[in-house]
């Protein structure tokens, strides 16, 4: 087996710098799009240094959907990103929503750590801007708009994904017991680290699938 040498690593770790700052700091979806699909034409190009990967195809799907993504970027109609809707309405199981749950969460960790709700929900959205995770529209995730997502979610009146999501998050290992209300030390300190986590994870997956801000209410 032959694996890609350190040398074509460092090239990829190069060329993802690039295309993340060009992603950044692109002007419009267009350039965005072609940024994203650079990237992802060096990590196939990378994982094709491996003799295994190479000889087993095992690039396909990810070649598909980047040769889709930049047909699509040319005015294309793909097939591969073209569906109709399960059911009329707003498509359901976005990205959007799971993040909206994540989101949430890290909401919820920081209450648990008694952090004050405003505050808590300020520096939500201050760390996502910290770390560049913003709306699916571009726009900066505010504190209200947090603050929504948790109530939503609790009463059961936030998307199923989103519900699915934050109640998942609840029950993990190392999560459960700091909501239980039990005195554990340096609780906020390990609530906050959790909450950063969340955030940075979405920054690095999901930088631009957030909700949308909803106007006021």
């Amino acid at each position: 087996m032959s694996m890609p040498s350190e040398a074509r690593y460092r090239d990829l770790i190069a060329t993802l710098r690039e295309t993340k700052k060009a992603y950044d700091g692109a002007g419009d979806e267009k350039a965005r799009l072609a940024a994203a699909v650079r990237a992802q034409q060096a990590v196939i190009l990378y994982l094709l240094g491996d003799v295994e990967v190479a000889e087993g195809y095992l690039t396909a799907p990810l070649a598909a959907l980047e040769n889709a993504a930049f047909d699509a970027g040319r005015g294309a109609t793909v097939a591969l990103l073209e569906h109709t809707p399960e059911r009329s309405g707003k498509p359901t199981r976005t990205t959007r929503e799971n993040i909206q749950g994540e989101l949430a969460f890290a909401l919820e960790l920081l209450i648990a750590g008694k952090v004050g709700t405003d505050l808590a929900a300020r520096w939500v959205a201050a760390e996502a801007r910290k770390w560049n995770v913003a709306a699916e529209d571009g726009s900066p995730i505010d504190a209200k708009q947090v603050k929504n997502w948790r109530t939503d979610i609790r009463r059961r009146k936030a998307p199923a994904e989103a519900c699915e999501t934050f109640d998942n998050m609840r029950h993990l290992p190392h999560v459960a017991p700091l909501l239980m209300g039990i005195p554990i030390a340096d609780k906020r300190e390990r609530c906050e680290y959790l909450a950063r986590a969340i955030i940075k994870a979405n920054a690095a997956g999901a930088p631009r699938s957030a909700p949308k801000t909803m106007r006021p209410r």
